[in-house]
């Protein structure tokens, strides 16, 4: 009887010691299905995600863990060619493709935490255009003679970051929105 009692108040108090655990700031979304055919409730819970949008010259905070940046969207153009700031005489650029054009979100990064922030900082970025066509927007160093795409920024500093994608040129001018995703949120930039 003993044992069971042990085996039973240890068991509550792991149930009490794994709740506590648990993030309370995390915001979770529940959708219940009932399957009628089976007659069995199915539920499923997912992290709520929040839309911030975002406007072309306007900065924007974002989060992510316990990193912190200011973003700001300078300008969003079309390019046929993207080419580095750099005077090194070995610079890299990416060169004009038949058919397709680059979309450019020339952005200022900012970084506001206490630590240096990377690449890494965006879970990811991506643009939709049409709410059809999907494309993965790519960030690169536009100071740095290679073009990087593994960025990083100094606390209190600022570095400029191209985030583009190739894409048809029939889609050139075409509504698109651009989001930026991190921690929580999705960053939304819609533009044209």
């Amino acid at each position: 009887m003993k044992k069971r009692f042990l085996v039973l108040l240890s068991a509550v108090f792991i149930c009490v010691s794994l709740s506590a655990c648990g993030n309370s700031a995390q915001q979770l979304e529940t959708t219940t299905v009932v399957d009628n055919t089976k007659g069995t409730v199915i539920t499923e819970e997912k992290n709520a995600r929040n839309t911030v949008p975002i406007t072309t010259n306007g900065t924007v905070t974002m989060t992510n863990g316990s990193e912190e940046i200011e973003l700001t969207v300078k300008e969003i153009s079309y390019e046929s060619e993207i080419d580095s700031k750099s005077d090194n005489m070995f610079k890299q650029y990416f060169k004009d493709v038949d058919n397709e054009t680059y979309l450019v979100l020339k952005t200022d990064i900012k970084n506001i935490g206490g630590n240096s922030v990377n690449y890494r900082f965006f879970d990811s970025t991506s643009v939709v255009y049409e709410d059809k066509y999907n494309y993965k927007l790519e960030p690169v160093d536009i100071e740095s003679s290679v073009l990087s795409q593994y960025w990083s920024v100094d606390p209190l500093k600022t570095t400029e970051v191209y985030f583009f994608q190739s894409v048809p040129d029939e889609l050139k001018g075409k509504a698109f929105k651009a989001t930026f995703s991190a921690g929580q949120n999705d960053y939304v930039l819609s533009g044209n």
